[in-house]
Formats: C-alpha cells, sequence, structure tokens
C-alpha cells in the first residue's frame, strides 16, 4: 500500500546512529539492512541484444532520523534512514516495519512538494502475495501492481550468489512489466531485471546488479 502526504507532515524529531546487521550473519528479519554506514555498489547495463550507457554507482546510508509521518491511513513515529546514490536523487529516506521496506522521498511537481511514502519490497511474503506502489511522473498512472513471484530464487552477481525474494511491477494500467527486483534478507537489493514497458515480447532491456557492499 502507498500513500501520499502533505509535505508537511514530515517532523524530524531526532537522529542517531544504531548498529545494523552483521554480513557474516545475516539478520533475516529484514529484507534490507539498515544502519549509518551501510552501501552497496552497483553495476547498471545493456542486457543482450539491447543498447545503453553502463552506470555505476552506490547507495549510502548517510544519517538516521525518528520522523512522523503516514503510513496505510496510520500515524507512524519511527526511525528512517538517509540514502544518497547518484545525480538528481532526491531526499529519500528508508525504513523496515513490520510488513517490509519502505521508502519516503520529496516529489515536487505541479501540485508543489510531495511526499511519497512507498511498500518497495513486502516482507515477509509468500508466493502470489500483492501490493500496489506509487510512482510519480514520467509514470503518469500514478499507481502500479506489485507481487511476489518467488523467495528462494537462487541469483548470481558479482557480489557473490543469494537466494533471494523476487517482487514483480507492472504497471495498473495495461499490465505492462516495468521490472523485476531480486532481494536477499540480511543483505538487500541484489538485482533488479528492467523491462522499461515497451517490448511487445517482455524482454529484458536493462539489468542492474550488485557488485559489492559494506554491512554493519
Amino acid at each position: 500500500m502507498r500513500t501520499l502526504v502533505p509535505i508537511l507532515l514530515l517532523l524530524f524529531i531526532a537522529a542517531c546512529s544504531k548498529k545494523g546487521t552483521d554480513p557474516d550473519n545475516p539478520n533475516n528479519d529484514v529484507i534490507m539492512p539498515l544502519a549509518v554506514g551501510n552501501s552497496w555498489s552497483y553495476d547498471e547495463l545493456p542486457a543482450a541484444g539491447f543498447t545503453g550507457d553502463t552506470n555505476n554507482y552506490t547507495l549510502s546510508i548517510i544519517k538516521d532520523t525518528v520522523m512522523t509521518l503516514t503510513i496505510d491511513s496510520v500515524i507512524d513515529i519511527g526511525r528512517w534512514y538517509r540514502v544518497t546514490g547518484f545525480p538528481g536523487m532526491p531526499p529519500t529516506y528508508y525504513a523496515n516495519r513490520g510488513n517490509g521496506f519502505w521508502q519516503t522521498f520529496i516529489h515536487v511537481d505541479i501540485l508543489g512538494n510531495v511526499l511519497v511514502t512507498d511498500l518497495i519490497a513486502k516482507f515477509p511474503a509468500t508466493i502470489g502475495d500483492t501490493y500496489s506502489r506509487i510512482f510519480p511522473p514520467p509514470l503518469q498512472t500514478g499507481s502500479t501492481d506489485a507481487e511476489v513471484m518467488a523467495t528462494d530464487s537462487t541469483i548470481t552477481v558479482p557480489a557473490g550468489t543469494f537466494k533471494c525474494y523476487v517482487y514483480r511491477v507492472t504497471l495498473s494500467s495495461d499490465s505492462r512489466l516495468s521490472f523485476d527486483a531480486f532481494y536477499a534478507p540480511g543483505i538487500g537489493s541484489v538485482k533488479i531485471n528492467y523491462y522499461d514497458l515497451a517490448p511487445a515480447n517482455n524482454s529484458i532491456t536493462r539489468v542492474t546488479k550488485l557488485g559489492s557492499y559494506n554491512i554493519k
């Protein structure tokens, strides 16, 4: 589920650091371990048969802050982790809650500043579970459908081999595939297969792979 709330609902209360997950003993209670200093480096490249730029970026947790906002129509007061990663990335925060991994960020459009709060990965979850995600333009429909496709898919990337949950995201308006996201509990995002909403045969057009990571 997801919400759109005015940015004024965002209330900063306090900030402090917190120890996270040891990568040698993954905390399988969360799918994306969050702590100040955690980082994940990725390579994004065209899939076979497609052309495009190769990009490298690192997501880094730089601070944590207690915020008050609305999740699923309920006031939530909890700790969120500020993440930075690539040019043009809006101020973005991550959090783990009882139903999964969330993000919140400030989106600027014709309505002004809007706070987008989005459930990225439902967790824990079972195959066939569904939920809604929300995106700002250029995805003009405003929302997409997400479905848990697998809970133990073995994925090998430069950072290693992981057992992953697989989340498939499609446009609500016309059921076109958008991407498949692979998350390893206790490690985080491992791989993303992008379909770019276009190919009629649902070909994967771009791939993002985890190259390395540093988890406290």
